[in-house]
């Protein structure tokens, strides 16, 4: 089966999705410039300490999370690694075992801030295992009390970056041995203990620092650029235009290409200041296409997937954003040569990244599409297409993403 690379009109889709607004105004979610980006944290302000009994702390110097974060989502996954540890004032390692913390972005506390919690998430049958002095201590699976406030650091060079500051408590935690120099008292569970630790995340692509936050969900799209809010939202009824007139190439990666020469999406705006409204009208077509530069395309459109508000846009920091955009599209070059169908599902929704402006240049970053959903010649349907393209917008501009 053939693959397929398309590059020019994954833009077009991505301009009109933009200016759909969001599922929700009320959540919060973590996101990155562009994804999907690798996680990394490294302590700030002092040591991780996790105190047991209420008064025997183990204490860890070097503390590196590592994670990775696609689609702006409201749970995000670290796993840690600990270095340099004392416990009862002896060395200690710490052996996470496959374990990894879930931190869920919560709801904004004050500017910039928000208030979430963290879980403690093991495989069955393994645990974080802590070794020191005569003692050794397990921590498994287990939704943990506190809190755990995410700051964003907006104005960090290169790029933004954020804190997560974890002040937990009721920490269930088991003593599994109890040497003769052991400090704790017998073996056995307990749900004393408590977890304080400081870790500065950020983001990073391809070896290039990118910009990450944790955000409530923003969906308008305004005429000018503020800090918050949107003093003048598009209306309801606004058109919404972009053409690409270079060629477009849909390039299998063995086997014959479809070359279009123009594209077009018109769209317009149902209703931008009352969450959440889809567009009232979306199509993006595809003119001048040939298949094996000399059989005639009849049709080579996208639409919409499902117009009730499945898509969804992410305003990030200030005056940008990331696009999810289902679609469905549809191929014919002279019937009884080419005929395919796809329809994206949730994981293969195409990602776009949308800073605004004037110009406002939008970024499609590599996608996948799989199999095709329908096909009269499996033979000369790709079974992949990969997206991937630089654009500016058209209209309206210019285009700014706000909350």
């Amino acid at each position: 089966m053939r693959s397929w690379r398309i590059s020019g009109f994954p833009v077009l889709v991505a301009i009109a999705f933009a200016l759909a607004p969001v599922a929700s105004a009320s959540a919060s979610e973590f996101e990155v410039e562009e994804n999907p980006a690798v996680v990394s944290g490294e302590e700030v302000e002092g040591n991780h300490v996790l105190t047991l009994e209420s008064e025997k702390p183990l204490s860890c110097e070097e503390v590196i999370f590592s994670g990775e974060l696609g689609s702006p989502i409201e749970t995000l996954e670290v796993t840690p690694q600990y270095e340099n540890c004392t416990f009862a004032g002896n060395s200690a390692t710490v052996d996470v075992n496959e374990c990894a913390y879930e931190f869920h972005a919560g709801s904004e506390s004050a500017e910039e801030v928000f208030e979430g919690t963290m879980d403690l998430v093991c495989p069955e049958g393994e645990s974080i295992s802590i070794t020191g002095s005569t003692c050794k201590i397990t921590l498994g699976h287990q939704s943990l009390t506190g809190k755990v406030e995410f700051t964003n650091e907006l104005e960090a060079e290169p790029k933004a970056t954020m804190t997560a500051e974890m002040s937990l408590s009721n920490v269930e935690y088991t003593k599994v041995e109890d040497g003769a120099f052991c400090p704790l008292n017998g073996i056995g569970p307990k749900e004393d203990g408590s977890y304080n630790g400081q870790e500065l995340l950020k983001a990073s692509k391809e070896e290039q620092d990118k910009g990450m936050a944790v955000g409530k969900v923003k969906g308008m799209l305004c005429e000018e650029k503020v800090k918050t809010g949107c003093k003048k939202a598009f209306k309801n009824g606004d058109e919404v235009k972009a053409t690409q007139s270079s060629p477009i190439a849909l390039t299998p990666k063995t086997g014959k290409s479809i070359i279009c020469q123009a594209a077009t999406v018109t769209a317009a705006i149902k209703d931008n200041t009352v969450m959440p409204e889809p567009l009232e009208k979306f199509i993006a077509t595809f003119d001048q296409c040939k298949w094996n530069v000399t059989t005639d395309c009849a049709k080579v459109e996208m639409l919409n997937k499902n117009s009730e508000a499945l898509v969804r846009n992410w305003g990030f920091l200030v005056g940008g954003g990331n696009i999810t955009v289902p679609f469905t599209l549809f191929i014919e070059c002279d019937k009884a040569v080419v005929k395919c169908e796809y329809e994206s599902a949730a994981k293969n929704d195409m990602v776009f990244v949308l800073p605004g402006g004037d110009p406002s240049l939008l970024r499609a970053a590599e996608l996948l599409v799989n199999k095709p959903l329908a096909s009269k010649d499996d033979a000369n349907c790709a079974a992949n297409i990969v997206w991937t393209g630089d654009y500016s917008v058209e209209k309206p501009k210019p285009v700014y993403v706000a909350g």
